[in-house]
């Protein structure tokens, strides 16, 4: 499924052939040709990418079919994607976008650029339909949803409850008619047993939930009733006994569903960050292989004197493969930021991603010096403790099936990485900070980034202003750092540690 993502994602540039339409007539020509030339070989990249997926998808379908239940679940899901490709015939659809990206007159046809804008317009819109029965066989959605349907039924267990006790005190106190305190009783017994019955269309882990929890709520609806008719009896003494009953029936049901919850969770915090270590390593592997060419290229560069045309295709390739490392990072990045609460490790993320958009867009104008180089290490030694960090977690977190302890209280979620660890990150990431600042310090005299002369020629100012967003990049960065470390301060005083900021 991220192969799929990368896909659609890629797709995307495609869109811009639409605006070379307004072009001015002199660059209108070139800029089109360019344009669909490099789309042609990317589209046909992208193509053998699909096609590897989709053989990874009939291998995976065989393994599955042997596996366990969910698995055979799984399998289904992904036998629909594979005939869904062959009914879309999506592959087909590639074959005719290629043909019309290296059509020899393309550049010149604002009709076929159009239908080009098309073509890959209903493709993207295929493999997003594709996307969406995968997710339907997807472990992490599935359990997503099994929250989702524990906390609903825990939401109605709740609520009965708490109606429940309001019913208890009014009893106890005689503060209302006994009679209509009957009928609310009996309402109320009608509400409990209906928490058994499926809501609508209902996932078997939903149905599961609601069996786990049979006995107590039947024990406590069998309370509430007897409490009913003791008060039709106005005997409101064995009423307010029966009512006592059914609340520790209903505490024992909303104990049992605060248990799976809890262990679900957990699981899903487990997968979490099993499957963001696996895309760290996937991305350290990556920028290391950046990094060891980019070197090679620089010292080639040196040897020369000067870059040469071979040596900027080969920067605007490693730029290209920046780009790659950085949309896996900002995909990495989604499900941290919607997770919350662990500030800290979101804005080391957040750094590293910055630092890649400065790498590739150096790479991009052949400039594979120090600092280039420099950035690239400190990435790579952010990711080596975003990894380290992960591990730390992993280790921590209990094995499935964990008794919990008495609960005293409503707990926080814990968050994914815990606040040593952020701690610590955010220490690495002052240093780098630091030492960034000094390496653009030894680069420029004086205190301040000096104002170009008027006779700077077009690509010194480029150069400059290139400079300047760098530098206010690492400033929004430190005012960042300064913020995160106060709110991992807040976050320590709630646990009961003492203020750091």
């Amino acid at each position: 499924m991220k192969v799929l993502r990368h896909l659609l994602f890629a797709s995307m540039p495609l869109v811009l052939i639409a605006g070379l339409a307004t072009a001015e007539p002199t660059a209108r020509t070139t800029n089109r040709t360019n344009v669909l030339e490099d789309s042609a070989v990317r589209q046909a990249q992208l193509k053998r990418a699909f096609e590897a997926f989709r053989n990874k998808l009939a291998q995976l379908v065989g393994r599955l079919d042997t596996g366990s239940d969910e698995d055979k679940l799984r399998a289904q899901a992904l036998r629909k994607a594979l005939k869904l490709i062959g009914e879309q015939g999506t592959e087909a659809r590639f074959d005719t976008l290629i043909r019309s990206l290296s059509g020899k007159d393309s550049g010149d046809d604002i009709d076929a650029l159009r239908s080009i804008v098309q073509d890959n317009t209903t493709l993207r819109k295929d493999l997003q339909s594709i996307l969406k029965l995968l997710l339907e066989g997807d472990p992490a959605k599935a359990r997503e949803k099994k929250i989702e349907s524990l906390a609903k039924l825990l939401d109605r267990l709740k609520a009965a409850r708490d109606k429940q006790a309001r019913l208890h005190a009014q009893t106890e106190r005689g503060t209302r008619d006994d009679k209509d305190l009957a009928q609310a009783q009996d309402k109320l017994a009608e509400q409990t047993k209906a928490i058994l019955r499926p809501q609508g269309e209902e996932t078997p882990a939903a149905e599961k939930a609601r069996e786990s929890i049979r006995r107590p709520i039947e024990s406590a609806a069998r309370e509430q009733e007897k409490a009913g008719r003791e008060l039709s009896g106005d005997k409101g003494k064995d009423a307010g006994a029966a009512q006592g009953q059914a609340l520790d029936a209903l505490d024992e049901a909303i104990r049992i569903l605060e248990d799976q919850l809890v262990q679900e969770r957990q699981e899903e915090r487990q997968d979490r960050l099993l499957d963001l270590k696996a895309r760290c390593k996937r991305i350290l592997a990556m920028q290391i292989e950046v990094r060891d060419a980019n070197l090679v290229l620089d010292r080639d560069i040196q040897k020369l004197g000067k870059p040469g045309v071979a040596h900027g295709a080969r920067a605007n390739k490693l730029a290209d493969k920046q780009s790659t490392i950085l949309f896996e990072v900002e995909s990495a990045l989604k499900p941290l930021k919607a997770e919350g609460s662990a500030v800290a490790f979101v804005e080391v993320f957040e750094g590293v991603s910055n630092d890649m958009e400065t790498i590739r867009d150096r790479l991009a104008r052949i400039d594979t010096g120090r600092v280039t180089q420099s950035t690239i290490g400190d990435v790579i030694e952010t990711l080596e403790e975003i990894i380290k960090a992960l591990e730390k977690s992993i280790g921590e977190s209990p094995p499935p099936n964990t008794p919990r302890p008495p609960r005293t209280g409503p707990r926080p979620e814990k968050p994914i990485v815990d606040l040593l660890q952020q701690l610590k990150m955010v220490l690495g990431m002052q240093k780098r900070i630091h030492d960034r600042t000094a390496l653009y310090g030894k680069q420029f005299q004086g205190e301040q980034l000096l104002e170009l002369p008027l006779s700077a020629t077009a690509e010194e100012k480029s150069r400059h202003e290139k400079t300047k967003k760098e530098l206010r990049s690492l400033s929004g960065r430190q005012d960042r750092l300064g913020k995160v470390t106060r709110e991992v301060g807040k976050q320590a005083e709630a646990l009961g540690g003492t203020r750091i900021d």
